[in-house]
């Protein structure tokens, strides 16, 4: 015991460095193990901000860069543009008449009889790029068989009716004038592209007796301006449909006839009377057959559209002058103004997709500046949408079928209800101050401060 101690009081002085040794070499060990797991992390983190960086450099833009964006952005620009100009240019039409719109150019009623008159003459060219006919009236009919040799009876027997030939089959002289008919028929319907008359056309017939009525006499121009834009896309839709009938004959034209176009009502057939041998009219009242704006309003703008729809329900107001929705939600606002329409005509049974794919596809058309003076420039157009369809079987041997050779494929009658729109960018500069006021009239205020709208 007495070693041990003498010992411990040898070496006392070096038990503090011993300790404090011992002491750094337990911090030092954790030390050194952690330095590696640091020299690890930092190296592994190092190499992914090296590779970062060498990413970072690898798609740093090229010093040309902000000039490639400034040309992309120009093209958008251009882009921009050319859809902002293709957009006034559809509506940038030609007119009946250059001597009406935005005003005439002088008070007298001759202006009018003159538009009247140009009108009737753009309707007759349609039915001429139809190369289009009406079918034989019964008089004709008459006369022809008579002319061969065939009775004159106007009975059941005689062919005039259109009944059943099966009951006509028993009297020889019936199956001659009965053979008589259907040779004259198929002549006719073998020299023409489509059964069709200028009259079918509703105003065609209110310029022909036209009545000056003062100031309303510019709006009866401008309607009648919007229909024939209608007219002609719907001409222009027949006339390549049957473009491609080998014969150009209504035989084997898809189209084989126009039924009606209507802006009122729905376009139907029209059954003349016993006396009326010599014209087809419009089913059309004599007021006029006007295109009627959509509004936002309940009623649809035109005079005649609201004398009309005085009798309909409020519900029935709210949709458009021929009762149809329009799904697309389009009415005349700031931008474009929106008429309805109906077309109606006898087509191929495998053809009505196409003549409706047809009708919505877009056109090219001429225009000479709206004083009608410019060169000649070619624009497009397309501005029908379909809103409503409907497919009606044909019995060839009825009442309104009857003189009509359709030719031996299925037909069907086709009833379509169609949007057409306007941009105003297009044609503002030419619209009667009175449409205008129509479309947007004036803000006043109330003796509460309040604006309202006089209409």
């Amino acid at each position: 015991m007495a070693y041990v101690m003498a010992f411990i009081k040898k070496y006392t002085a070096l038990l503090i460095p011993v300790g404090i040794l011992l002491l750094v070499l337990l911090l030092l060990i954790p030390t050194i193990l952690t330095g590696k797991a640091l020299r690890k992390d930092m190296e592994e983190i190092s190499v992914r901000q090296g590779k970062s960086v060498r990413n970072w450099i690898d798609k740093a833009p090229s010093s040309k860069q902000s000039t490639i964006e400034e040309a992309y952005q120009d093209e958008h620009a251009r882009d921009v543009d050319a859809v902002e100009l293709q957009v006034r240019q559809s509506t940038m039409r030609e007119l009946a008449s250059y001597q009406v719109f935005p005003v005439p150019v002088d008070t007298s009623v001759q202006v009018f009889i003159d538009f009247g008159k140009k009108f009737r003459g753009k309707i007759d060219s349609l039915v001429t790029q139809m190369n289009a006919r009406s079918a034989p009236t019964d008089q004709e009919v008459h006369l022809e068989i008579l002319r061969r040799g065939g009775t004159s009876r106007e009975d059941s027997s005689a062919g005039y009716s259109g009944r059943p030939r099966s009951a006509r089959s028993r009297d020889p002289l019936a199956v001659v004038t009965l053979a008589i008919r259907d040779a004259f028929l198929e002549k006719r319907a073998s020299q023409i592209s489509l059964y069709a008359s200028a009259n079918l056309f509703g105003l065609y017939d209110y310029w022909e007796n036209f009545g000056y009525q003062g100031p309303k006499a510019i709006e009866d121009c401008w309607y009648s301006q919007l229909a024939l834009w209608v007219h002609e896309d719907i001409a222009d839709t027949i006339a390549s449909m049957n473009s491609n009938s080998k014969s150009f004959s209504v035989l084997t034209s898809p189209v084989k006839r126009l039924v009606g176009v209507s802006f009122l009502k729905y376009a139907n057939y029209f059954i003349p009377s016993k006396t009326s041998y010599n014209r087809m009219s419009a089913a059309v009242s004599v007021e006029g057959d006007f295109p009627a704006y959509l509004s936002s309003s309940v009623t649809p703008l035109n005079r005649s559209a609201m004398s009309l729809n005085r009798s309909l329900t409020p519900q029935q107001q709210a949709t458009s002058v021929l009762g149809v929705k329009a799904w697309t939600t389009r009415k005349c606002n700031e931008d474009t103004d929106v008429i309805h329409f109906s077309v109606s005509v006898v087509v191929e049974s495998n053809a009505v997709f196409s003549f409706m794919e047809e009708l919505c596809r877009e056109k090219e058309h001429k225009f000479y500046g709206y004083d009608g003076k410019g060169s000649e420039e070619t624009f497009k157009h397309n501005q029908i949408t379909i809103m409503q369809f409907l497919q009606e079987p044909v019995d060839r041997q009825a009442l309104v079928h009857s003189n009509y050779h359709y030719g031996d494929a299925a037909v069907v009658k086709l009833n379509l209800v169609c949007e057409y729109i306007f941009h105003r960018i297009g044609y503002d500069d030419i619209k009667p101050q009175a449409i205008k006021d129509l479309l947007n009239p004036p803000t006043v205020l109330t003796p509460g401060g309040r604006g309202s709208m006089l209409r």
